[in-house]
């Protein structure tokens, strides 16, 4: 697990050099899907439970895709992180995959308070940031421009309380990918 958190660090530090420069660039293999994101959420499940997040996972897609595997899982980690984050005090962390016209999709939605609509517009622009306390405010930038590397996209929905009815807030982080990009 540390060997993992160093390569994580030592990771994060060149895709930000890579960003700052413009140039992220993207070594594709196939990946087992619902492998590799169960390896990828393993070690966060104690550290969810303890800030007493509920976390479900629910792995419809299981084939082989391809993809950048260590730029993904710093792209679905940094959402993860900001779902985490959105929830202080308890809620529920869902992770959801499912395949529909050739892409693989992947949803992390959680109950936090939503993102306001003043914010909205700029989620993905670079150093601005949703979670108090981020570093660096480019975790959305990146992980956009590494999904749109695949030839995917990445959106979201979201709703603060009282803003749709008869619906609780919360965000939902969509990405998809195709299942072998071009």
């Amino acid at each position: 697990m540390i060997l993992e958190d160093v390569d994580y660090y030592l990771g994060l530090a060149q895709e930000l050099l890579d960003y700052s420069k413009g140039d992220i660039s993207l070594n594709f293999r196939a990946v087992q899907l619902s492998t590799w994101l169960h390896n990828l959420t393993d070690h966060m499940t104690e550290n969810l439970a303890e800030a007493d997040i509920r976390f479900t996972m629910n792995v419809n897609f299981v084939r082989d895709v391809i993809m950048d595997e260590a730029r993904v899982r710093r792209a679905v980690l940094n959402l993860l992180t900001n779902a985490a984050s959105a929830m202080p005090r308890s809620g529920d962390l869902t992770i959801v995959t499912d395949e529909t016209d050739g892409l693989w999709r992947l949803s992390v939605t959680d109950t936090g308070p939503g993102i306001p609509a003043d914010l909205r517009s700029n989620v993905f622009e670079p150093f601005g940031t949703l979670v108090r306390g981020s570093e660096t405010g480019l975790s959305l930038a990146i992980a956009k421009e590494v999904v749109e590397g695949h030839g995917g996209s990445l959106t979201f929905e979201t709703r603060t309380s009282g803003e749709v009815e008869d619906q609780e807030s919360g965000t939902t982080f969509q990405i998809e990918i195709p299942v072998t990009p071009d």
